[in-house]
């Protein structure tokens, strides 16, 4: 299965490595979403690739991580390593 899309970051070609910036228009093969550049599409399986319309990109929010995560979860380790030992 076959698809174009317009990428939303930067990616790598998975035939050539071409470096395929974010908002240009590249092909995924099969369901591992292998990416592939137009070149390549144009090459391979003899495909142009079509006009798509434009995506906002790098628009996604970074969640930073609170301190509080990294105490919860370092306790649900030693709980684990306790209970795998028979002291829990």
């Amino acid at each position: 299965m076959r698809a174009w899309t317009r990428v939303f970051r930067q990616l790598l070609c998975g035939n050539c490595s071409h470096v395929i910036e974010a908002g240009v228009v590249a092909l995924e093969v099969g369901d591992a979403k292998v990416v592939r550049c137009a070149a390549c599409a144009v090459r391979m399986f003899g495909e142009a690739a079509p006009e798509l319309p434009e995506v906002q990109t790098g628009t996604l929010p970074l969640r930073m991580p609170r301190q509080q995560d990294f105490v919860r979860a370092k306790s649900l380790v030693a709980d684990y390593k306790a209970q795998q030992a028979g002291k829990a």
